[in-house]
């Protein structure tokens, strides 16, 4: 009979102990060690019905935690197989160009929402537009110093996250100031339509920036901004999709080995959005009061950026027409401003 080895057992067991071991070690790793410049945020939402994918990823730039300043805002959406971590190397080329003072420090949001479905409301538990428009972004102003107003805030994404950015930017401009498409999966005439729609809110004030490959889609998105007088700017780079980001690798392991086009992004979002806003005054036992946006009588009020610009006289919700982050103070009890959320 032929004895058998236990020190080999003995040494398999070592082996798959320390292993598992090591797996709980690694699982014990905050996000911020394995991705050091994005912090976690644990979401939920009743538009979305599975858990985790409203969890997201904040990047907060330097001196953030200690100063009172508020910020403009980039959210980003990423592409179809990947997921809120995988384009974070950006990040990292954010902070590098912030710390060197070449662009404006800003707060950006990867959202984590789906791989499928193209952010769009596809039915109860999936409402994914609705997520982001009327939930992440309420969310993101109220709990961080954010500037809260359509001049502060922006929408970017990645190949069906670059699909979503251009049909949401350009359906609520009265939402976002600017957005960025990294050659987008679906983009059609339907988006150009939304343009054509949207056309007098847009022009003047809205800016697109479109990276993609040959042959591209969004060459009927760009003759129609075109046509329509609205700002943007059209680059085409012959490369492979991942690679129009000048990234490469896998989903969950990609790196930023090309910095060079989203270092050109992030200078337009640091020209077209408004500059970091300084601190103002204001009733912190009231902060982030949400109110009925359709029912307040906005003659009561004086308005003001979350900085602390003031608005000019408001009087209909035609001249406010934007939900979200406002300085107010009361007309008639004016000694204190207020930081309120109209909603």
């Amino acid at each position: 009979m032929q004895r058998k080895n236990h020190s080999q057992d003995h040494g398999w067991f070592s082996t798959f102990y320390l292993l598992g071991v090591l797996g709980l070690l690694l699982a014990a790793i905050p996000v911020s060690a394995a991705f050091p410049f994005v912090k976690k945020v644990t979401h939920t939402s009743t538009f979305l019905d599975t858990a985790g994918r409203a969890d997201f990823l904040i990047y907060l730039p330097p001196g953030y935690e200690s100063s009172e300043q508020r910020y403009s805002t980039v959210f980003y959406l990423h592409g179809s197989t990947d997921n809120a971590y995988t384009d974070t190397c950006q990040a990292a080329i954010l902070d590098r160009l912030i710390t060197a003072k070449t662009v404006n420090p800003m707060i950006v949001v990867y959202l984590n929402v789906t791989h499928t479905g193209g952010y769009r409301d596809r039915g109860p538990g999936d409402m994914q537009e609705s997520f982001i428009i009327q939930d992440a972004i309420p969310f993101v102003d109220k709990t961080y110093r954010t500037l809260g107003t359509a001049e502060g805030r922006a929408i970017d994404g990645f190949s069906m996250g670059a699909a979503g950015s251009l049909r949401l930017g350009l359906s609520y401009p009265k939402l976002f100031t600017a957005l960025m498409s990294w050659d987008g999966g679906a983009t059609s005439a339907d988006i150009a339509a939304i343009a054509e729609k949207n056309v007098a809110e847009l022009k003047g004030r809205f800016h697109v920036r479109i990276y993609s490959r040959p042959p591209t889609g969004e060459a009927v998105v760009s003759e129609t901004l075109k046509k329509l007088g609205i700002d943007y700017t059209h680059t085409i780079v012959n490369t492979d999709h991942v690679g129009v980001l000048g990234e490469s690798g896998p989903s969950d392991k990609r790196k930023c080995n090309d910095a060079t086009r989203v270092t050109e992004g992030w200078k337009f979002f640091s020209t077209v959005l408004a500059a970091p806003g300084q601190p103002v005054s204001i009733d912190k036992s009231k902060a982030s009061r949400t109110i009925d946006f359709d029912k307040t009588k906005l003659a009561d009020y004086r308005f003001y950026t979350p900085a602390g610009k003031y608005l000019g006289e408001i009087n209909s919700h035609i001249q406010l027409p934007s939900r979200g982050l406002y300085l107010v103070q009361s007309r008639k009890d004016p000694g204190q401003k207020q930081l309120r959320y109209f909603d």
